[in-house]
């Protein structure tokens, strides 16, 4: 049960599909540069995945960076570092897709889909920011309280939300 909420996850970004369609410049083109995409990122989670389990076996860690022994300490911290910058860069583009539906429940829906730029009211542009921040602050709450229980709150997350 683990394993299928944990695979689904691991294709989260499907939320920007119809983000990126909605602002993709050829969309006749967009199917095929999609499946192309997706066969990519499925063929190098698949090498990664076996490439990881023929080295270590079944006792991998659930975060496979913690498994990786070097013979510098400072080697595998600065891998570890590196991976935390790269996760929060992406967040912000993980995060997308929900946000924008929770701030259309709040704030509603003024502006159009299509519009990238504009500039909102000062106070509605305060309360959106301030919104975004508290559900940032929210899941890094659950990413501390759940720290010990990590691949049973990925696989949760995959199973209920990744599944388009």
């Amino acid at each position: 049960p683990i394993y299928m909420g944990t695979a689904i996850f691991v294709f989260e970004g499907i939320g920007l599909v119809l983000p990126l369609y909605e602002v993709y410049d050829h969309p006749q083109q967009f199917g095929s540069v999609f499946g192309i995409c997706i066969a990519i990122a499925t063929g190098i989670f698949f090498a990664t995945g076996l490439l990881g389990y023929l080295t270590y076996g079944p006792r991998v860690d659930t975060i496979v960076l913690l498994s990786i022994a070097v013979p510098d300490p400072k080697v595998g911290s600065l891998t570890e570092v590196l991976y935390c910058i790269a996760l929060l860069c992406t967040f912000p583009f993980q995060l997308l897709p929900a946000t924008r539906i929770l701030e259309r429940k709040m704030f509603g829906s003024n502006h159009s889909s299509k519009q990238l730029v504009g500039q909102p009211p000062q106070r509605e542009a305060v309360l959106r920011s301030s919104f975004r921040t508290c559900v940032v602050v929210a899941l890094a709450l659950c990413a501390f309280a759940l720290e010990s229980h990590f691949e049973h709150f990925v696989s949760l997350v995959g199973a209920l939300c990744c599944i388009p």
